[in-house]
């Protein structure tokens, strides 16, 4: 992941299977699209496990500065829920909260 990331974003194992990644000056267009495209390169990669092939997928929230909130722990927030969101919608998918209001989703149609 950190070979994707932009210079000077912050990467790190938050817990478990989780990742984190803050782009500074990114706005939620830019991380939208940063985190879409990483779920779509993820998809790329398939593990052949006994002969069963698995597709490996990426469920990402996304939230930003200050319309999901202007703490840490409100943006920490925001993005935990929108990261839910996008697993109980089918995973493999992004969802960007913005406004403190439902949160918008991108799906590229394929799961």
């Amino acid at each position: 992941m950190g070979e994707q990331a932009p210079a000077g974003a912050l990467v790190a194992r938050w817990g478990g299977e989780e990742f984190f990644v803050a782009l500074p000056g990114a706005d939620a267009a830019a991380g939208l699209a940063f985190a879409d495209d990483l779920r779509g390169q993820c998809e790329l990669n398939v593990i052949v496990v006994e002969g069963r092939m698995i597709r490996c997928t990426l469920s990402g929230g996304v939230a930003a500065y200050p319309a999901s909130g202007t703490t840490m722990d409100e943006l920490f927030h925001a993005v935990d829920v929108s990261m839910y969101e996008a697993k109980n919608a089918g995973r493999n998918l992004v969802r960007l909260h913005l406004d403190r209001a439902p949160s918008t989703a991108v799906d590229d149609g394929a799961r």
